[in-house]
């Protein structure tokens, strides 16, 4: 059996409060580090760090 890598980062960001906030302030983040790495990035807002 052979291990497979992911070909997607997911990337939970706290302390911003929904989708749209999400996307301005990290969504050129997450185009700069999939074309650097050439994995789909996928950034997802969550509400606390616990």
């Amino acid at each position: 059996m052979v291990a497979q890598a992911a070909d997607k980062i997911r990337l939970a960001v706290t302390d911003i409060e929904g989708l749209e906030q999400l996307q301005q302030e990290f969504g050129p983040f997450a185009e700069a580090l999939k074309k650097s790495t050439g994995f789909d990035v996928e950034l997802f807002p969550v509400s606390s760090r616990t």
